[in-house]
């Protein structure tokens, strides 16, 4: 893997959990390509690369609860332990109207 395949992947999972949210959720060839000074054929062929060797294993689908109506905001938060995170977290799951949870390593985790 080179940089420029880092670079791809980097593009292509950067802010994923957002990107549900937002109107455009696929970044499409032409913008990575324009972000990293290549062409699209590259950027197409680098993605294929890394989906043939498992890196990339698909794409999923996820709807912006905006297109139905609704609002939506975040809220990312630091605990000052991980067993005060985990009984957070396990109070959130229990909130109707939270999207997604979110549990990032050590103290630090969101919610949508």
């Amino acid at each position: 893997m080179d940089l420029l395949d880092t670079g791809i992947l980097r593009e292509l999972i950067t802010d994923v959990p957002n990107r549900c949210l937002q109107p455009d959720i696929k970044k499409s060839y032409v913008s990575i390509a324009k972000k990293l000074d290549t062409t699209e054929d590259t950027v197409r062929n680098g993605v294929r690369w890394l989906h043939d060797r498992g890196i990339v294993r698909g794409w999923r689908l996820g709807v912006g609860p905006t297109l139905f109506g609704y609002r939506t905001s975040f809220l990312f938060f630091d605990s000052p332990s991980r067993m005060d995170k985990y009984e957070v977290l396990g109070r959130l799951r229990r909130i109707s109207g939270i999207l997604w949870i979110v549990d990032y390593s050590g103290n630090f985790a969101g919610f949508y």
